[in-house]
């Protein structure tokens, strides 16, 4: 724990002055915090000594640890009957919102925000002064870990607010946008505590193989993996691909990515970027596809699969599981780590597989402009110009044939009892 800051006094041109660390606001360029002097004053009319100077400075450093507030401003008011305050505001925006990281949003501001001043602060009240100095503060916040907070970790916490603000503009509950003049040498940028750590978010080839070729791992589940590692589809998007997505072509058949399944509103809903992706079959996912329909998917689900039907459905009622049943991502998360100890590959996240893809594509030796595509394709309000540059079919085809992926994935055994 750091040591309790207590303020100091010196002697100046015959006056007490008491100088106090202004830790809570922005750091100077040099990195060293900014100070404030006040002059000791005494009420009763005695003399100032050395001792009641130095009291005073410790005094005045605790208040503005205590209330955050630089000496010589007027504090903030408190919220006036009818105000609200800017918690209440960022947390009922945050509530209303429907993309896919709402919540865990939710869950980062109700963690960090009502640690700091500005939490109870009344909305109308926000001033690019106020964010630059709440911006420092959650700064030197400790983590749930003790530690000090990643800088991607507080752009995390920093974005939903931001645009919650900015809403409020629009409202017309402010003024002005208070982050629109706050320096980007202040904004946190994203940049992991330690950046060596994501080097490690990606499967091996042998990872690769072990892992789909372990006969101990469901069938359906492998097959997944494979969809995710051949085609560097998010987990979401993964898990509502169906049958009809994928459509022959030549010299591979085209899957297209146009929708995610959203896990806190159940319901199908357009990829993350609102963008529609095409991505070549590789040939191991092609005839692994294969086996599945014909024979790997009727043995699972009691049937054969329709169009309309999930790749890889959920396996609660088998036999009725059709499109709109999609796979929970927890339970996926959860799966897959029990999975990854059985093939004996080091614990990964899901969304690792995503980072695998790219990372053959690499090592594959493929043109970086037609794999990015596969990945991160344009959005849907893209120009002429950039829909016109999408690379041949063929072309794309060719690139995709570079990677080397292979498993046993084709010999099944009987699907477990009901």
């Amino acid at each position: 724990m750091a040591r309790r800051r207590t303020g100091s006094a010196l002697h100046r041109r015959g006056k007490w002055i008491a100088r106090i660390t202004l830790h809570y606001e922005p750091a100077l360029p040099s990195g060293e915090f900014r100070r404030a002097e006040i002059a000791v004053t005494r009420a009763d009319g005695k003399e100032i000594t050395a001792a009641y100077a130095r009291q005073f400075a410790h005094g005045a450093q605790a208040r503005y640890d205590e209330t955050h507030v630089v000496p010589g401003q007027v504090e903030a008011p408190a919220p006036a009957p009818g105000s609200i305050t800017v918690q209440a505001w960022v947390e009922g925006w945050l509530k209303q919102q429907t993309y896919m990281e709402a919540t865990k949003d939710l869950a980062r501001m109700r963690a960090w925000l009502p640690r700091t001043r500005l939490a109870k602060l009344p909305l109308d009240q926000v001033t690019p002064r106020i964010i630059a100095a709440w911006l420092g503060e959650i700064r030197r916040l400790p983590s749930a870990r003790g530690k000090a907070a990643a800088p991607r970790t507080l752009r995390n916490v920093v974005d939903p607010v931001a645009r919650a603000l900015r809403f409020a503009v629009f409202e017309e509950r402010l003024s002005q946008d208070p982050f629109a003049v706050i320096p980007s040498e202040l904004r946190p940028q994203a940049v992991d505590a330690d950046p060596t750590k994501r080097r490690a978010r990606r499967l091996t080839q042998a990872d690769v193989h072990r892992l789909l070729s372990c006969d101990e791992i469901p069938d359906d589940r492998r097959v997944l993996y494979l969809l995710l590692v051949l085609t560097g589809t998010r987990m979401s998007e993964g898990v509502a691909l169906r049958w009809s997505d994928v459509t022959p072509d030549a010299p591979l058949a085209r899957l297209t990515i146009a929708e995610q399944w959203h896990q806190r509103l159940k319901a199908r809903m357009p990829t993350k970027t609102d963008a529609v992706r095409e991505v070549p079959v590789h040939p191991e996912l092609q005839r692994v596809l294969t086996w599945w329909q014909a024979e790997g998917w009727p043995r699972w689900y009691g049937r054969a699969p329709k169009p309309d039907d999930l790749i890889v459905p959920t396996r609660t009622h088998r036999r009725l599981a059709s499109v709109g049943k999609c796979r929970r991502q927890g339970a996926v998360y959860r799966e897959f780590q029990a999975d990854l100890i059985l093939a004996g590959v080091t614990r990964h996240r899901v969304h690792d597989t995503r980072h695998t893809f790219v990372s053959f594509c690499a090592d594959a030796g493929a043109t970086p402009e037609v794999a990015t595509r596969w990945t991160h394709a344009g959005r849907a309000s893209a120009s002429a110009i950039e829909i016109y540059r999408t690379p041949s079919w063929a072309r794309q085809c060719e690139e995709m044939m570079k990677l080397k992926v292979t498993c046993t994935l084709g010999l099944t055994d009987p699907p477990p009892a009901e």
